[in-house]
Parts: structure tokens; C-alpha cells; sequence
């Protein structure tokens, strides 16, 4: 295709040696086989981007959710064992491994919505070789 695009004449008097009708028969069919390819295509990419997404909310979670606990642990112990000047740092980290997971989780659900594709954006065509 690349060699008849480079290569390649207009043929001023196409029409008089091909059937039009077959011509645009053709185009249609292959416009349809196109179109089922990009839909799959845009399937396909959406359920990736959806598992991708899923899994990414999920692992930051799961962090922000260690991290969490971690820092609940020290506090308990801070606190049982009559340390209070140390507590109001900690609730610091805890507020701040919160926000880092809003934001995280911002940024991911961002991504998600981004996907967006354009049949326009495909070329399709036929290619006479006598």
C-alpha cells in the first residue's frame, strides 16, 4: 500500500473501467469491517483502561490503608504509654497519608475519563491494481 501511495498515479478515467456501483458496494463493506474493528478496538481498550484504573485505586488504597494502620498502631502506643507530645505529629502524617490518597485517587479516576476515541481518526480506502 505504502509503494502504490508513493508509486502510484491518478487515473483521470477510472470510471469508465470500474463498476461504480461495485466500487461503492465494496467501500461500504469494507468501511463496516473497519468500523466492528474500531468498536472492538475501543472495547477492548476501555475494559483495559478500566482494569488498569481499578487496580491502580485499589494498590494506593491498600498503601494509604498500611500506612494508616501503621500510624494508628504508634499512636495507641504513644497514647498507653502517656507520650502525648508526640501524637498531634503523628495525626499530622495520618491526615497527610489521607490527602496523598484523595489526591492519588483524583488522578486515577482523571485518567479514566481521559479515554476517548474518534472514528474520525481512521483512514480507510481502496486500492485498484490491474
Amino acid at each position: 500500500m505504502r509503494k502504490a501511495a508513493e508509486e502510484g498515479t491518478p487515473w483521470d478515467q477510472w470510471n469508465i473501467w470500474i463498476d461504480t456501483e461495485a466500487l461503492q458496494a465494496c467501500f461500504d463493506a469494507s468501511l463496516q469491517v473497519v468500523q466492528k474493528d474500531f468498536d472492538a478496538f475501543v472495547t477492548r481498550e476501555e475494559e483495559e483502561n478500566e482494569s488498569y484504573c481499578n487496580q491502580q485505586a485499589r494498590n494506593a488504597q491498600l498503601s494509604a490503608e498500611r500506612r494508616e494502620n501503621s500510624i494508628l498502631e504508634t499512636i495507641q502506643k504513644l497514647t498507653s504509654e502517656g507520650k502525648t507530645k508526640m501524637i498531634k505529629a503523628h495525626e499530622g502524617r495520618l491526615r497527610s497519608v489521607r490527602e496523598n490518597l484523595e489526591r492519588a485517587l483524583t488522578r486515577i479516576y482523571t485518567y479514566r475519563r481521559e479515554f476517548n476515541p474518534s472514528f474520525s481518526d481512521v483512514a480507510a480506502g481502496l486500492l485498484f491494481i490491474p
